[in-house]
């Protein structure tokens, strides 16, 4: 690899670092490790290891994975049972790693990292989201209050199931909007947060936490 090449790998993936860092240590988004990130560089996707925290994120605790490889991963057929299915995707997500000599497991939501267009994804479980997303009418004023902007899915299991969902849900959506969706709630699972660039992902994500809030009564004191 050149050192031009380098360069423009390493600030997107420091970018990436400090993101995941800064989600993963507040406990207002993540519980017990949760969540997981991801940058695309080129035909790349650079997706958080299975297994690692994000508070303890570094640039190593990443793994680089083939674009199209994902996409044939995903588009592939298998069976109908869920644990045959499941160990078969598992195999192309491993496939599509660029250096598995390297180690580390790919995230089981890489495809559904890999669907979003927008260079950086963030996924979190942010309780603020989560209590309105579990909530009796919690999803529909949020599908209000983003009308257009995001896109609001009911509890899918993760992984390949939920990817599969996204991407028949993604279709609809920026067939009626003409665009993808930048912030997407997912009903008792929490929130991806999609943008170019870092700062963006910091400003729609403080933009959706004030919503929340707005829309939680304040909690009791002790």
């Amino acid at each position: 690899m050149s050192s031009s090449s380098v360069g423009q790998t390493n600030k997107p993936l420091k970018d990436l670092v400090s993101l995941s860092r800064e989600y993963g240590s507040d406990i207002d988004f993540v519980v017990a490790g949760g969540g997981n990130t991801s940058v695309k560089i080129g035909d790349e996707l650079w997706v958080k290891a299975s297994g690692t925290e994000l508070a303890q994120a570094h640039e190593s605790t990443f793994i680089a994975l083939d674009r199209k490889a994902l996409n044939d991963t995903l588009a592939a057929s298998y069976p109908n049972d869920s644990d045959e299915r499941e160990a078969l995707v598992k195999r192309g997500l491993l496939r599509s790693m660029l250096r598995p000599d390297l180690g580390g497991r790919p995230t089981v939501e890489a495809s559904l990292h890999n669907l979003i267009s927008y260079k950086f994804v963030v996924h979190t479980h942010p309780w603020k989201v989560n209590a309105l997303t579990s909530s009796r009418n919690g999803l529909a004023v949020l599908r209000e209050r983003f009308a257009g902007r995001a896109m609001v899915l009911l509890y899918s299991d993760p992984g390949y199931t939920l990817a599969v969902k996204l991407e028949r849900e993604m279709r609809r959506f920026v067939g009626a909007v003409g665009h993808e969706p930048q912030i997407i709630f997912l009903g008792n699972h929490g929130l991806f947060i999609a943008d170019d660039t870092a700062k963006g992902i910091r400003a729609l994500t403080a933009e959706v936490i004030s919503a929340c809030e707005q829309e939680i009564s304040p909690l009791p004191t002790v």
